[in-house]
């Protein structure tokens, strides 16, 4: 039983080191992936937030966006961030321009480190 348990808590901390490497190396590299699965929120409760910054994201414009929108934004964690670019980018039309809702945290200050982190097939500009 002992053994048992000695292996499971080597396994799990050979995982965990493995996490940490992979995010370090990813770091040091420059790379910035979010990871969309590490937020809590539910799908729903980007709805607000989103429908706040909806006119600074919409068009071939790149508008400032107000301050509501950049505090509802920059309350969010990268990876929530990820999680709800990704809920509502993932239902517009695909001739959508995404060049504007890409632009927002940017536009709003979100403290992405390093600048140009990825969200799976999107990557925030820098």
């Amino acid at each position: 039983m002992a053994a048992l348990q000695m292996r499971r808590c080597i396994s799990f901390s050979v995982v965990v080191v493995f996490i940490v490497l992979t995010h370090t190396l990813a770091q040091v590299e420059g790379q910035c992936i979010l990871s969309p699965e590490l937020c809590s929120m539910d799908d729903d409760d980007f709805d607000v937030i989103f429908d706040t910054c909806k006119e600074f994201s919409q068009g071939n414009a790149i508008p400032t966006p107000d301050d509501l929108c950049c505090q509802q934004l920059n309350s969010l964690s990268g990876d929530c961030l990820c999680k709800g670019f990704q809920v509502h980018l993932s239902i517009l039309p695909p001739d959508y321009n995404l060049t504007a809702p890409l632009q927002l945290p940017r536009n709003c200050g979100f403290p992405l480190d390093p600048p140009g982190c990825s969200c799976g097939s999107y990557t925030f500009p820098s």
